[in-house]
């Protein structure tokens, strides 16, 4: 199978295989962190001239990233052993990077990495393989959250917004751009079963499609540190997702390439404001918290039969208390040629008019009449958002996003 076939053959990021490659000193890091981290990744190739969109030139990837005071990690997979120490670098403002040996000088996947303190607090990072040799030039984008302690599934059975992105396995060979990209967002609960595994309900929108799509299936814990595992439909549509929870956060991947798609799956616990306090002070409050500089990394498909493709890039999220965003993110081209730039507005969902809003957001995008759609934790800390708009650009291809924001701390002295 090709799961982790596409990631690693230019990231190189099964280290112990690329050990005879040039290495670097650990840098020191500002920030050092003892924890392990469940890691989930979606990548694939620049450039997929084939139509429908072949396996072999996409591909996930999955993990255990351990991290270590002395600013080395190590990550391990099902089945084999852990890689050889390589440094990585936490910043105080919240930017991470992992140093990752290739075959010449090494790289470094950009991303960044969430600050809550230690205990339930939501812990989730991000990191981006932009590198793209020209021998196989191959991207992805990794995500997941800090393992936890004594986790069950009492700890998810709640109300969830729902977001997901899939890369589509099409036996069609009409060209459409539905079948090789689709957003989805929505709303799941999922409740107790006894003496079963837990079920899950819910409902929601595809990019593909403007009719509502019903969510069912189960979930169940996998161990006691946060992973989970689900069976969904999407309507008929089966899918097999594992992930992992911290807090208010899950964050997954699908990984099962014989049901027609794979995938990156986020969910956010849904929690609302507003009444029976005073709406507009609880509004402002939330605004308040909400605004600022946010770290972001995105996964894109360029969804375009006979020139679609994958990429990767990272950046930042501003968000204004008077309603205003704009994203600035580079990807796998680099500077330059790789830069993109989103602005637009945004606004938090209303429950009742002007009196309860819901913790998702809807952003309107200038220039390209999208629509994205958010869900920010109760701690104001990670904000995970998906592109559900298939858009006539006045440049460069349609596509389709997915992907996760971490608020900047407040340094102290700043």
């Amino acid at each position: 199978m090709s799961l982790t076939r596409c990631l690693l053959l230019s990231s190189c990021l099964i280290l112990s295989a690329c050990a005879e490659g040039k290495k670097e000193d650990p840098p020191v890091s500002d920030v050092t962190i003892t924890a392990s981290h469940f890691m989930y990744g979606l990548g694939g190739d620049q450039l997929i001239t084939d139509y429908p969109i072949p396996m072999s030139v996409v591909g996930t990837d999955a993990g255990f990233l351990s991290t270590t005071e002395d600013s080395t990690y190590t990550i391990k997979r099902t089945g084999t052993q852990a890689s050889s120490s390589v440094g990585y670098h936490l910043e105080e403002d919240g930017s991470f990077y992992l140093v990752v040996p290739t075959s010449g000088a090494p790289t470094r996947y950009l991303g960044a990495y969430q600050q809550t303190g230690a205990g339930d607090l939501t812990q989730a990072f991000f990191f981006t393989d932009r590198y793209a040799p020209t021998s196989r030039p191959v991207v992805g984008f990794f995500w997941g959250t800090r393992s936890t302690t004594g986790h069950d599934m009492s700890d998810a059975r709640d109300d969830w917004h729902v977001f997901s992105h899939h890369v589509i396995f099409s036996s069609s060979s009409s060209p459409n751009p539905n079948n090789i990209g689709r957003s989805f967002y929505g709303s799941l609960t999922i409740a107790e079963d006894a003496g079963k595994d837990d079920v899950i309900t819910g409902t929601g929108f595809e990019s593909s499609s403007p009719n509502a799509v019903t969510l069912s299936g189960t979930a169940r814990a996998l161990d006691t540190i946060g992973e989970i595992d689900f069976s969904l439909l999407y309507n008929a549509d089966s899918r097999g997702i594992g992930a992992s929870q911290a807090k208010d956060l899950i964050l997954g991947l699908d990984r099962d390439e014989t049901d027609g798609e794979i995938g990156l799956f986020g969910l956010v616990r849904k929690f609302e404001f507003g009444e029976p306090g005073d709406p507009d002070i609880e509004l402002d409050k939330a605004k308040t918290a909400l605004s600022g500089r946010w770290h972001i990394g995105l996964h894109t498909t360029f969804v375009a039969p006979t020139a679609a493709g994958i990429d990767a890039a990272n950046g930042t999220l501003t968000i204004s208390k008077t309603g205003g965003f704009k994203i600035e993110i580079v990807g796998s081209q680099g500077p330059g040629a790789g830069e993109d730039t989103y602005t637009g507005t945004w606004a938090f969902d209303e429950i009742s008019p002007g009196k309860v809003w819901s913790n998702s957001i809807t952003l309107s995008v200038d220039g390209t009449n999208e629509t994205w759609h958010a869900a920010v934790d109760r701690e104001y800390g990670a904000l995970v958002l998906v592109d559900m708009t298939v858009e006539a650009r006045p440049s460069g291809p349609s596509q389709l996003n997915i992907g996760l924001a971490i608020k900047e701390p407040v340094v102290s002295g700043s």
